[in-house]
This record gives C-alpha cells, sequence and structure tokens, in this order.
C-alpha cells in the first residue's frame, strides 16, 4: 500500500510472526532489514481513538528517502539538534 506522507511517498507493511507471538525490537527490525534492505522505516503508535489493535502485528511505514528530520545516529546532518526525552518504565 503506496501512500503520501509528510515525509515523502511511503510503503505501508504490516509484520507479524506467523504463529502470532510477541516480536521484541531486534526480531522486528532484522525482518524489516531483509524486506527492506537500506531503507528507513517509522513503527506506528496513533491515539487511542485510532489504535488498529491487532493482536502483535506492527504497522510499519518505509520510506523512499531518510525521512528528513528523523535520522538519530551517528551520520545525522550536521548541525542537526536532538533533544530526546527519556522516559524510563516500569510496569506496574
Amino acid at each position: 500500500d503506496r501512500r503520501p506522507t509528510a515525509f515523502g511517498q511511503a510503503t505501508y507493511v504490516r509484520i507479524h510472526r506467523l504463529d502470532m507471538a510477541p516480536m521484541g525490537y531486534r526480531e522486528l527490525w532484522e525482518v524489516f532489514a531483509k524486506l527492506y534492505p537500506g531503507k528507513w522505516a517509522v513503527q506506528s503508535f496513533p491515539p487511542a481513538d485510532r489504535i488498529l489493535d491487532q493482536v502483535n502485528k506492527y504497522h510499519l511505514m518505509v520510506f523512499d528517502m531518510v525521512p528528513d528530520g528523523l535520522d538519530i545516529g551517528p551520520n545525522a546532518p550536521k548541525g542537526s539538534i536532538f533533544l530526546a526525552r527519556p522516559i524510563a518504565w516500569e510496569q506496574e
């Protein structure tokens, strides 16, 4: 499913395991990287009234180009300032 976004054209993909078990970040990333080598993606976390709560399905937007302003790695554009808000989470 191709669609325009504020970051340019993107492909909407849903990833899940055949047994529908949860996937950790690394496992999800490895599937993504195998299917879309060298591409950037963003996982969707919509507001509550827009959630597609499908058991252990992960919704990604895969971009044709590096999404401007989202590069957080050591190769981010010079002069970029990233003020990430650290969040430590402990389940109750």
